[in-house]
């Protein structure tokens, strides 16, 4: 029996994840959105990582900068240490709901973690990554409604 006891709900962060480019290249702001992911983890007893739901104020009030919320998450997927399922509202104008969230190095219910930032192996390609991730998404641009033509009578 060890001398050791731990005390309260933990997450493991493997030596080989703590070494890896992907890792490295974690901003402060992705590092702290990853502590509550845990943290949301640990609240439901390690069993809904799959089924996370953490809402942007929480992420800030935890935080995360506000402008630097949507950054973090595209660069925590982008550098594979979580999967995102967007929410989706039914109606206009409602709020839609919180994202689902999958943190990649913790097992689900129904299956070991996939570990996905293994996929990165050099700290080149994971700053690449981080960087296109915390590049803000242009939205697509909406053409101009256009006014239907008037033709008079006489068709000029």
């Amino acid at each position: 029996m060890s001398k050791h006891k731990v005390n309260g709900a933990f997450v493991m962060h493997s030596i080989a994840m703590i070494k890896s480019p992907a890792w490295r290249a974690l901003s402060p702001a992705t590092r702290v959105l990853l502590d509550r992911l845990e943290i949301e983890h640990a609240a439901h007893g390690g069993n809904e990582n799959g089924r996370l739901q953490v809402s942007y104020d929480q992420f800030a009030d935890y935080g995360v900068r506000r402008p630097s919320v949507a950054g973090a998450k595209r660069e925590a997927v982008a550098l594979g240490f979580v999967a995102v399922a967007v929410g989706t509202s039914t109606r206009d104008g409602q709020i839609r709901p919180p994202n689902v969230y999958r943190v990649t190095y913790l097992p689900t219910p129904d299956a070991d973690p996939t570990d996905d930032w293994r996929k990165i192996t050099s700290l080149k390609q994971a700053s690449a990554l981080q960087a296109l991730a915390q590049r803000p998404r242009r939205r697509k641009r909406q053409p101009p409604r256009s006014c239907p033509v008037r033709v008079n009578a006489e068709g000029a």
